[in-house]
This record gives structure tokens, C-alpha cells and sequence, in this order.
């Protein structure tokens, strides 16, 4: 600290007289107010002098002076330098600590002055908090009881006052070192519950005995479980608390509800008590709290005092938001102990019911919305009744809008009717309070119900416009601001078209409200500002017009200075204590007086400003250049949180405003340029406020990790916004911050494992430790998050920056380090293997052996990020990879094959595996065994759940059947069911799973793409292998897929060929012909007309023929042995056989697929058992639970076993649909001597008429094919016969 202008220029003659003439003056007895000052101004001298040790003669006679018992005032003034220069001192008296010890403790003890022993307190708390380590305050520690016996004494003297200085100097110390009092924490604890408990003494007193408590239990972080090892104290205590929850009476005022002041009635006692309960609850948590008040509760609620029962609603009401895990345990038995009081007679327990649940709907929701929204809502719709208490209704009125915060659409609609109608009831009361709640809970009820409150529109908002147009007496600010309120969120709810007109007379409203002055205290200035923004979100771009009316006062509120006064603590001149609206804090010597509603006013305006810019985007820029110098400076604002809050959530909205409006040629005369510009005032500002975070928070107690997040959250859209335009230099300063945050977190997270250590920590501190540690994780997230973006923007410019950062990142990777640390550092090396390609290989040494081990890790988010980098290894790895393949196959192998692969937890890590294994297959094919492998990857697909790699893989053996791969393919093209099974599942979930390029490419190139005329033969059973493993909604897109690969076999062969595909077997109604649209395609769909065009060259006992017949012929066993069923089951097989002409679910039919859907009334599924389901249920949709599902793209773990590879990568087995293929081959027409051969059996008509109706023609090829492929393929023998046909040839 360097020396005023003013002192050097006195020069060393001048200051040698200041100091002399100070201290004689403190020898020279004078009165105590003059003392004080005096003793202030050698304090501030010395704390200038002392660090360039140029005040030798002072600690000498401070010595002497404190050491003068028979001097008391002298004494005093001593003791008060040493508490003030503490900190200025300490180190230099460590050799003396001893004397100082000594000294104290005679001071403490002083005979005849409390004054002194109070004086020699302040010092010695003072002295403990400055010294350096926890040795050298030990050897204060016996000065304890002596601190404590000058507490005692002066209450045992009568001298409360200081008394009360006393206590305020404990609490002190007990929330800077609560661990100097451990070793006698019982006695000091239980003489300060005596305090509290001791009715005799003034409220005061007993209040700062309460705080001295509860603040030793929120001392978590220097003494963690301290004051959960003394569960008897905390039971005292909680008790004290309840007790002083009695001090309230039935206030007249309270009834009449003229005013606002719910206090009415409460004494000094009450308020306390609230707000001591809410914080001991936080401190100790619901394990310690629970249990106490389970035993008290029940006791206040069976006394015959009201007050009793409406201490303990207050209590549960105020324990909730500390104890919520275990109350969530109890749930019931709490919310009938509250619904009880909602019938007790007297009005203000039912108050303090509904206050209660409106609290817990908050602390305990949505649970509780969810399990006891039947019993809630009507109990507090009831309330509203009650018109002998309007503060009763009022309140139930707010409580509906705690409940309907966290509650669905889905709960909260059956009830929209009652409270609606309810809350219009209350809108014409007479009392402003009620009407106001009224108000408020519309509002909150439209903004949950959203759409569903459409219906409710019409007869709510003329109500609404009414308040707002004619409360406009100043009574009246508070419910005309409600009404703003209100409109603007029932017209966020049902939306522009709905809201459009009304919504013109508002802001007309609004607007003439604007330009009239109003006080600085009106609430209408804050509520106009958010109800702009809200109409600015419904009306989106429509409400551009206005904003050059409110943008003026919305500027001149964000540039609003804050309203602070500071004076002396000693000093008798309130700040207006009786304005509300201004806060006081002490510290030290000062007393510092806020105005916060000029703070609140600041932060809605700038989060006003950022909702704007949100909404409007580019449409916000004509404002760029007024709201950036407004904003970007309160990035380091540090009176009020959410002020900077807005600021730092507005950056990248301004960025990306600006650079929107650039590219879409709507900032006239401005280019790049000045995206650049204003990303060099942004971004530098941001970083510098990040900095601040770390090296400012001992004084300002800054909430590290969040605001931290926060910053680097907006830092990284910013830079993503800003991408190339960044330079050197800013880059420089982001990575270099970056480096400070993690050494800043590191930090913090030793810390937090010193305090594991403390004798004290018990299981609930560690559950608090672990939400901290949770907390310190999205701070390591969101720097990841950073560290991609600069990766992705710069690449291999980037990695300069990247190797002086991996000295902090590499150790990240370590088994002693989170999951969640490393999966970040594991994603970054991901990104930098990704980005820098070749560049990045020499990262490959260090990263890739952490990315094998890590893919077997046991945390399935660390697995996905290390397989997803053996893929990108695999891919851009080269020759620096290929060594490992084997490794890296063999942990893929580990993941895709785990019993629990698929489930919930680890789906994402198995698709990422399966990627990685195709990247393999794709860029490493000559160091694996490709005929096993790949065919292996195929049958791990599609993959669904990961939604970016389940495209890249799509994509992968789209390619590979385009190219004819061999290895995909199979053998004689044996693998083609699967993949036109895989092209199906994919297609049918539209561009979820590949992209548009992807899709079309498996419809119109994928498959016949080929160019292969032998796939022919493979068709039918493709739709086989579809039908049996039943994939649902695939049967337009199979379909199509087929329909393509046959017109390009037909364009390349110059052959009409055509498949019919069965869909289930007992089914009569079937799909119809798939082809194109050309003539021969559309003759197929006349049904009886159609031809065969010429006669198939296939024996009558070829496989085929014999197999159709089989089919026919179980066909008719079957209706024989069913020929006893029952009229219903009958009626059943009606219903099934008819659902087809009467569907349920409209399918759609294209022009190139003339299917006539599923037997199961217009359902996709081809399953047999689903179609009984659908019979069962009268013919609707099947019933899922009936269905079996085997499908390759979800095979349980059991079934991967018999076709996935093994640890060695065993061989793929041959796909059982080829063994299962119920192929049916239509027909020749039938001659004329056939058709008159006699009537077929009554089980043959309808098999008959499908005949004629589906005739469909084939190739000799197609049929050959088919031929070639049961001659060396399928066995007959092995089926049972289903169906039995006259032979195909004569």
C-alpha cells in the first residue's frame, strides 16, 4: 500500500508531530465518542504506516497501554487498535504471542470494566482469524473460557448491551474459525442455548445466541458435521425455534386485509424463527432435522392452541426446501398432516396450511404435484371460498401458483375448469389483495397449461384488459402491474393468432404508460418491462414496430447506478431503516445501506435486453450499438448477481445478432468488419470477467462454479459465433484462462478433499460434498466444450495452444480422477485426433493407450467417448493405429458383447463401439479377418439411439452395397435379407437414423446399385426375413426399396419381373404387387384380367412346386382340426378376415406399391400373433404384449451369442431366413379344363380368388433363380407343409 499524496508532502517532520499528537491524545482520558474517533484515525494511520514500518514507537505503547489495568479507558482504546490493525500485525507478533496471550487474558478478566473485557475480546477474535495457521491459533486456545466468562459476566451484571457485542464478536468468530472452538464445543454451544432458551432476557440477545448456532452449523466448509455430531443441541435448539414461532397474536388487521402486511400480528420472535429454521434445515440436512421434528410436530399439533398448530405448518413449511430427500420419503404422511389444517376453524391455520403446501409444491415438486394433485387442488380450490377471509383466499390463490409451476399440462387440464371459473370469482372481489392473487395465479396457470387454456381465453381476457385499462389510482399500481402480468403470459400461452388483436389495444396501452413519469418505486416500471419481453416472444417478429418505443426506457433502467450509502457502524443516523426497500449490511466498522429495488429494476432490464435480442436475432441489430457499451461493463457488476447473470447471457446474443444481420444483408453499411469489432470488445471482456471470478471471491463471496459455468458457457458460443475471426492474441488469452481455471478448480477440489479428512465428516456432509464436486464438473464440461470450438475453428493452428495446456489436461486421465474428468480429457484428445488428422498422430502415443483402457471402463459415458476415439483413430490413424487393431477389436469385441449392451445405461457406448468396428472394416480391412468381421458389424445393425453415429454408419454400408462389397454382401449374396431388412428399419424412421443424401440412396441406389442380376433371386426372401422379424411401419418403405431394385433389374435385364409378398400365414388378404408404373406393372392391378406372359420352365416336383404344396396342404389339415371352435371364436376369425376392407388406421398406398395393407386393419405388422391381438380387441391395433419381436437391430445379449463373433471374432453364421422362406410363386393361368375340373372345397375358394386377384408375373429368370436357390439351399424335407397347389407345369 502506498502512502496519500498529502502524507509525503508533509514530510517526515510533519508526520512525527501527527503521530505524537494521537497517541497523547489517547493518554489524555478523553470522552469515549472522542476516544473512538480517535482511536480510528491511529488505526487508518497505522494501516498505512506499519507494512513500510514507519510507526516503530506504536506497538510498544499499545503494549503498555493494554497491559494498564489501573488506566481502563487507555486499556480500551489499546485493545480496539490491536482488534483493528489485526491483520497488519499478526505476523509480527508471532514471536510475542505469549505476551499477547498473557495480555488478553488479564484484559479479559478485567475487575471492574466490561468495556475492557469487550475491547479484549475484540481482540483476541481478531487475532485468532489472522493468524496463519491452525498451530499457532492452539496456542490462543485456553483463552476460551475467559472469551466466554465476558460474555456471561456481562449478562449476569445486566449489561446486555454488552452482552450483545459480546455475541456479535462470537458469531464472528464462529463463522471465520469455527474450529478454534471444537475442543469445547459442548459447553460453548450449550451456554448459548441457555441464552436463547432464557425468556427473561431481551429478544436481542436471545437472537444473536440463535445465530451464533445456526452459524457454527452453516460452517460446513472450515468444519464439515461438526454440529451433527451434537444431535441433543440441535434438538434444543429446533425446540427454541418452534417456541418462538408462539409469538404471534390474532391481529384485527390481519382479518380485514386492508393492507398488504401479512406480519400483522407476528412479533420480533417470529421472523427469526423462520428464517432460522430454513437456514438450520440447509445446514444440517433432513437426516438430523427429520427425526427432531417427527417428535415435535405431533405434540403442537394435538394442543388445543392455535398457535401451536400454526407453528408447526410454519415449521414444515420452512424445513421443506433442507429436508426434502427424506421428507420425499414420508410424502403422505406430510401432506395430510397439512390437508388436516386446511380444516381447522381458525383462519390463520388454514393460512399457514395453504402457506405450506404453496411451499412444499415448490421444494418437493413435481412429486408432489404428481402423486397428490386429486387431493391438493381441490382442497385449495375450497380455500377460495372462504369470502369470510379474504387473506385466506388470497392465498390460496398464490398457492395455485406454486402447484401449477411445476406441474404438466396433463395434470393440471381436468381441474382448468374449477379454478378458472374460481379465479374470475376472485377478480370481482372488493379486496385488492385477493384480486391481485387472483392475478398472479391466472398468470401461472396459463403459462403451465399453454394451449389448453385456449378455451378459457375469450371469458378471461376481457377481465384482465379492464384492470389494466381503468386501476389507475397510485392504490391500485400493484394490481394494474399484476394485470400486465397476466396479459402477457395467457398471451404467451395461447399464442399470436389467438392473442393478435388484443394484444394491439395492450401495447397501445402500454405505450401511453410508457411516456408517463412515474416514481422510482413504482412497481409498473418493472412489470412493463418483462410484460414488453413476453409480448415480444408471442408476437416474434411482428413486434419489431415497437421496439423504438421501449427500447429508451428499457436502456435508461439497464443504466441505472446503484443506489449505496455507507456510514459508520457506531454512527447514531439510520438509513432510512423504514424504507422497505433498502437493505443494510455491517462490515467491520461500516454499515452499508442498498437500494435494492433499484437493482431488481437493472437486472429485469438487462434480462429484458437479452430476451430481445434472443427472440428478435437479427432483428435486434439497429440496437447493437446502445445495448453492447450497456452490458458489456456490468460483466464485472458486482452488486447484484442476476445483473451480471443477464449480462454475461447476453453476449453471444448480441454477436450472433450482428453477424445474422450482416449475412442477410440487414445492417446496411456494415460488413464483417464489424462482426469482428464487436467480437473484440466482447470476448477480451468476457475472459477478463472470468479472471475476476478466481481472484476477487474473498471478498465478494462469489458462487465460483455456476457464475464460473456460466461464463465459460457464453465465452464458447461467442467464439463459435465469432470462429476465424478470432486472433492470435485472443486466443492466447482464452487458453491462458482456460489454464487458470483448471488450475483454479483443481484447487478447489483439494480443498473439498481436506475436508473428507475433518474428524467431524459424516455421510451427509459427504452427499453435500458430492453435489459440489457435481457442480465443479460442469465447469470441467464446459471447458471441454471450449477447448472443441477452438480445436474445430483453428485445427492444427490450435495445437501450439494444446501442448502448454496437456500438462493440465493429461493428468485428467488418471484412475484417481472423476468419470466425468475423464471423459472430458478423453473428448478433447477426440476432437484434437479428429480435427488435426495427420497432425494429431503424434498425440497417438500418449492418448491411444488411455482411449483402449478406457473402453472398458465401468462408466458407460467414459466408454462412449473412448470408443468414439478409437473409431476417429481408425479412420485418420494410418500406420501409427494399425499395430493396435487387434487390441482395439478385442475391447469393441468386450463392449458390443456384454450381457447388458443394450441397456439404457450403456446403449450409446455400444453404438459408438459399432461404429468404431465399422471404421475398422473400412479403413483397416487388410489387417483383419474382413469375411468374419464385417459381416459380424452387420449384424449388430442399424444402430437407433445415438442419432449422429447411427448416420455415419448408415452411410458407411450404403456404400459398401453401392460398390458391390463382397464382404457385405455374402457369399452367393447370402447377407442381402439383412440388409435389406437393416435399409427398411432405417427408412421407416424417416432421417432419424441417416441423412436425406443416405435415404436416398437406399431407395433409388442402394440395392440396385448391385448391378447384380443373381440378387434377384434373393428378393423374396429379403421380404421373408422382413415378415418374420416382424419390424414394424416398414412395409411402404420395404416396399419402395424392393420396387426400385426391380425396375432396375428390369432396365438392365429386359425382363418384367415381380415379386408378391406374403404377409402373414394366416392371413388370406395379402399386399399387393410391387413394380412400377409402367403398363405391364399396371396390368398386375386389375386383379383377374392379369396374365402370366409366358409359361416358367419349372418341373411339377421341383422343391418349389413340392413345397407350395406342403403349404396348401397344412393349410387344410389345420381348418379341419379347427372346424369344432366356438360361434365366437368364429366371429373372431370373421372379424380378422374382413378388417382389411374396414380399416382402423388409414394406410397410405403410392402408385408404385398398391399395397392393401396389413389383415390387422391397416397395421404395418406382419406378425401372426399380432393379428390375433387385433381379434381379441375387436379388430383395432394389435396388442403389443402378444407380439413377438425378433429383431436383429435389438437381439438380446442371449441371442448375439449364436451369430456375433466371440473374443476371437468367430465366424458369422448364415442368416436363418433363407432356412425359413415360405416362398410363393403364383400360378400359370389355369386352362379351361381346369376350371372346370368341378367346385373346389369351400376351404379353396377364398385361397382361389386371392390366386386370380394377385396373379403376378415373373421371369424365367426370376423363377431359375429361385429354382437354383432351393436346389442348392433349401431343404423341404425339413418343413412341414402348410399349403397344397395343383403342380406349377403339365
Amino acid at each position: 500500500m502506498t502512502l496519500p499524496k498529502g502524507f509525503i508532502l508533509a514530510g517526515n517532520r510533519g508526520m512525527t508531530a501527527l503521530k505524537s499528537h494521537l497517541l497523547s491524545a489517547l493518554q489524555s482520558d478523553p470522552p469515549k465518542p472522542i476516544a473512538k474517533k480517535v482511536c480510528d484515525a491511529v488505526s487508518e494511520l497505522a494501516a498505512l504506516l506499519l507494512p513500510e514500518n514507519a510507526w516503530a514507537e506504536l506497538l510498544p505503547f499499545l503494549f503498555r497501554a493494554a497491559s494498564g489495568p489501573e488506566a481502563p479507558n487507555l486499556q480500551e482504546s489499546a485493545l480496539l487498535i490491536f482488534a483493528r490493525l489485526a491483520d497488519y500485525i499478526a505476523e509480527s507478533l508471532l514471536d510475542h504471542l505469549m505476551t499477547i496471550h498473557n495480555l488478553l487474558s488479564t484484559a479479559l478478566a478485567h475487575p471492574t470494566s466490561p468495556d475492557v473485557r469487550i475491547a479484549a475480546l475484540s481482540a483476541a477474535v481478531n487475532l485468532v482469524q489472522c493468524l496463519p495457521t491452525n498451530a499457532d491459533r492452539d496456542k490462543m486456545q485456553d483463552l476460551l473460557p475467559a472469551m466466554m466468562r465476558a460474555l456471561t459476566d456481562c449478562l449476569n451484571s445486566g449489561q446486555e448491551a454488552s452482552a450483545q457485542e459480546a455475541l456479535e464478536l462470537l458469531v464472528e468468530l464462529a463463522g471465520a474459525e469455527p474450529r478454534f472452538l471444537r475442543r469445547q464445543i459442548g459447553d460453548v454451544v450449550g451456554a448459548m442455548l441457555q441464552i436463547s432458551e432464557a425468556a427473561q432476557l431481551e429478544d436481542g440477545t436471545r437472537h444473536l445466541a440463535v445465530e451464533f448456532v445456526i452459524t457454527l452449523a452453516e460452517a460446513r466448509e472450515r468444519a464439515p458435521g461438526m454440529m451433527r455430531r451434537l444431535p441433543q443441541f440441535v434438538g434444543r435448539l429446533f425446540a427454541v425455534l418452534m417456541q418462538m414461532l408462539l409469538d404471534v397474536e390474532d391481529e384485527p388487521a390481519w382479518h380485514t386485509a386492508e393492507t398488504e402486511d401479512e406480519d400483522a400480528g407476528e412479533g420480533n420472535n417470529y421472523g427469526v424463527a423462520q428464517e432460522c429454521l430454513d437456514r438450520l434445515a440447509i445446514a444440517i440436512g433432513g437426516n438430523a432435522i427429520v427425526p427432531i421434528a417427527s417428535e415435535l410436530l405431533p405434540q403442537y399439533l394435538s394442543a388445543p392452541e392455535w398457535q401451536k398448530h400454526h407453528a408447526a405448518l410454519i415449521t414444515l413449511a420452512q424445513i421443506a426446501e433442507g429436508c426434502a430427500k427424506v421428507m420425499l420419503k414420508n410424502l403422505e404422511q406430510v401432506v395430510s398432516m397439512i390437508l388436516n389444517g386446511f380444516q381447522h376453524p381458525h383462519p390463520r391455520v388454514r393460512w399457514a396450511a395453504i402457506n405450506a403446501i404453496g411451499q412444499l409444491s415448490t421444494d418437493l415438486g413435481p412429486d408432489l404435484q404428481v402423486h397428490y394433485h386429486q387431493q391438493v387442488l381441490p382442497a385449495l380450490a375450497n380455500a377460495m371460498d372462504d369470502f369470510q377471509n379474504p387473506r385466506v383466499q388470497a392465498h390460496a390463490a398464490s398457492a395455485i401458483l406454486n402447484f401449477s409451476e411445476n406441474c404438466t399440462p396433463e395434470i393440471l387440464t381436468p381441474y382448468l375448469d374449477g379454478i378458472v371459473n374460481k379465479l374470475l370469482v376472485l377478480l370481482q372481489n372488493g379486496k385488492q389483495m385477493v384480486q391481485e392473487g387472483a392475478l398472479t395465479a391466472l398468470a401461472s396457470v396459463a403459462d403451465s397449461s399453454q394451449e389448453h387454456f385456449k378455451k378459457y381465453y375469450d371469458a378471461v381476457m376481457p377481465y384482465l384488459k379492464a384492470i389494466l385499462m381503468n386501476a389507475t389510482d397510485k392504490s391500485n399500481r400493484m394490481l394494474r402491474a399484476k394485470s400486465m402480468e397476466c396479459i402477457s403470459l395467457v398471451g404467451m400461452a395461447v399464442g399470436k393468432d389467438k392473442f393478435r388483436d388484443d394484444a394491439k389495444q395492450v401495447m397501445e396501452v402500454l405505450m401511453s404508460l410508457q411516456g408517463t413519469p412515474m416514481e422510482t418505486d413504482d412497481p409498473i416500471t418493472s412489470y412493463m418491462l418483462q410484460a414488453w419481453a413476453r409480448l415480444c416472444k408471442c408476437l416474434g417478429q411482428d413486434f419489431l414496430p415497437y421496439m423504438s418505443v421501449v427500447m429508451p426506457p428499457l436502456l435508461q433502467s439497464a443504466q441505472l447506478k446503484p443506489d449505496v450509502t455507507i456510514t459508520s457502524a457506531e454512527s447514531d443516523d439510520d438509513i432510512e431503516s423504514d424504507d422497505d426497500s433498502i437493505e443494510t449490511i455491517t462490515l467491520g466498522d461500516k454499515r452499508i445501506g442498498i437500494r435494492t429495488s433499484v437493482l431488481e429494476e437493472k437486472a429485469t432490464a438487462c434480462n429484458m435486453l437479452c430476451c430481445y435480442a434472443d427472440e428478435l436475432k437479427e432483428g435486434f441489430f439497429p440496437w447493437i450499438d446502445q445495448v453492447a457499451p450497456t452490458l458489456v461493463p456490468l460483466l464485472k457488476f458486482y452488486f447484484h448477481e442476476e445483473v451480471r447473470r443477464a449480462a454475461v447471457a447476453a453476449m453471444p446474443e448480441l454477436l450472433r445478432s450482428a453477424k445474422l444481420a450482416v449475412e442477410k444483408g440487414q445492417a446496411p453499411g456494415r460488413d464483417e468488419s464489424y462482426v469482428k469489432q464487436l467480437s473484440d470488445y466482447i470476448i477480451p471482456a468476457l475472459v477478463e470477467a472470468l479472471h475476476k471470478v478466481f481472484f476477487q471471491t474473498t471478498t465478494i463471496q462469489e458462487p465460483e462454479t455456476e457464475m464460473c459455468s456460466s461464463m465459460l458457457d457464453s465465452l464458447n458460443e461467442c467464439m463459435q459465433l465469432s470462429g476465424r475471426l478470432l486472433d492470435e492474441n485472443q486466443v492466447r488469452a482464452v487458453s491462458d484462462e482456460i489454464k487458470n481455471v483448471i488450475i483454479a478448480s483443481a484447487t478447489r477440489k483439494r480443498e473439498r478433499s481436506e475436508r473428507t479428512k475433518a474428524e467431524d465428516f459424516d455421510a451427509d456432509e459427504g452427499e453435500l460434498l458430492k453435489e459440489e464436486n457435481e457442480q465443479e464438473e460442469e465447469v470441467f464440461d464446459q471447458v471441454g466444450e471450449c477447448l472443441g470450438t477452438l480445436i474445430k475453428t483453428f485445427k492444427a493452428a490450435f495445437l501450439p495452444f494444446f501442448d502448454e495446456l496437456s500438462v493440465y489436461i493429461t493428468p485428467m486421465l488418471g484412475k484417481d480422477k472423476t468419470a466425468e474428468e475423464r471423459r472430458i480429457a478423453i473428448c478433447i484428445f477426440d476432437d484434437i485426433a479428429e480435427q488435426c488428422r495427420e497432425s494429431a498422430l503424434k498425440y497417438y502415443d500418449t492418448y491411444l493407450p488411455f482411449l483402449l483402457e478406457a473402453s472398458n471402463d465401468e462408466n458407460s459415458d467414459v466408454r462412449q467417448a473412448a470408443v468414439y476415439g478409437v473409431g476417429v483413430c481408425a479412420e485418420f490413424g494410418g500406420h501409427v493405429f494399425r499395430p493396435l487393431v487387434g487390441e482395439a477389436l478385442s475391447k469393441l469385441n468386450n463392449i458390443i458383447m456384454h450381457p447388458e449392451a443394450k441397456h439404457a445405461d450403456n446403449i450409446m457406448a455400444y453404438d459408438n463401439a459399432v461404429s468404431a468396428l465399422g471404421k475398422i472394416c473400412q479403413f483397416h480391412r487388410d489387417s483383419i479377418d474382413a469375411a468374419q468381421i464385417i459381416p459380424a458389424w452387420l449384424g449388430c445393425l442399424p444402430i437407433k439411439d445415438d442419432k449422429i453415429e447411427a448416420k455415419v454408419v448408415h452411410d458407411q454400408l450404403s456404400s459398401m452395397v453401392e460398390r458391390s462389397d463382397t464382404d457385405i454382401l455374402g457369399p452367393q449374396s447370402q447377407y442381402l435379407p439383412k440388409i435389406v431388412s437393416i435399409f427398411a428399419e432405417v427408412l421407416c424412421n424417416g432421417t432419424e437414423l441417416a441423412t436425406d443424401e443416405t435415404t436416398k440412396r437406399m431407395r433409388y441406389l442402394g440395392i440396385c446399385g448391385t448391378g447384380r442380376a443373381k440378387d434377384s433371386q434373393h428378393l423374396e426372401s429379403c421380404v421373408s426375413s422382413l415378415t418374420k422379424h416382424e419390424f414394424p411401419n416398414i412395409w411402404k418403405d420395404a416396399a419402395d426399396i424392393l420396387d426400385k431394385f426391380i425396375q432396375s433389374l428390369n432396365r438392365s435385364m429386359n425382363h418384367a419381373m415381380v415379386f408378391r409378398i406374403r404377409i402373414t400365414e394366416n392371413t388370406k388378404a395379402a399386399v399387393g404387387p410391387v413394380g412400377g408404373g409402367d403398363q405391364g406393372h399396371d396390368a398386375l392391378l386389375r386383379g383377374a384380367e392379369a396374365r402370366t406372359n409366358f409359361a416358367p420352365r419349372i418341373s411339377p416336383d421341383c422343391p418349389l412346386a413340392v413345397r407350395i404344396r406342403g403349404l396348401l396342404h397344412h393349410k387344410k389339415l389345420k381348418k379341419a382340426r379347427s372346424a369344432a371352435t366356438t360361434a365366437s371364436s368364429g366371429a373372431a376369425s370373421k372379424k380378422r378376415s374382413t378388417t382389411a376392407a374396414t380399416p382402423t388406421t388409414t394406410t397410405t398406398s403410392n402408385s408404385n406399391s398398391n399395397s392393401a395393407g396389413s389383415a390387422c386393419g391397416g397395421s404395418s405388422s406382419s406378425s401372426t400373433d399380432s393379428c390375433d391381438g387385433a381379434a381379441k380387441q375387436g379388430g383395432g391395433a394389435p396388442d403389443v404384449s402378444e407380439v413377438y419381436r425378433r429383431d436383429f437391430g435389438h437381439t438380446g445379449a442371449e441371442e448375439l451369442d449364436s451369430w456375433m463373433f466371440d473374443a476371437a471374432f468367430g465366424q458369422f453364421p448364415a442368416l436363418d431366413s433363407f432356412a425359413a422362406v415360405d416362398a410363393v410363386t403364383p400360378p400359370p393361368a389355369a386352362s379351361p379344363e381346369d376350371s372346370n375340373a368341378g367346385t373346389p372345397p369351400a376351404e379353396m375358394a377364398e385361397f382361389e380368388r386371392i390366386k386370380v386377384e394377385r396373379r403376378i408375373s415373373a421371369s424365367l429368370y426370376a423363377m431359375n433363380g429361385l429354382q437354383e436357390y432351393f436346389d442348392k439351399v433349401f431343404d423341404a424335407s425339413a418343413c412341414d407343409p402348410l399349403w397344397d397347389l395343383s403342380p406349377l407345369c403339365h
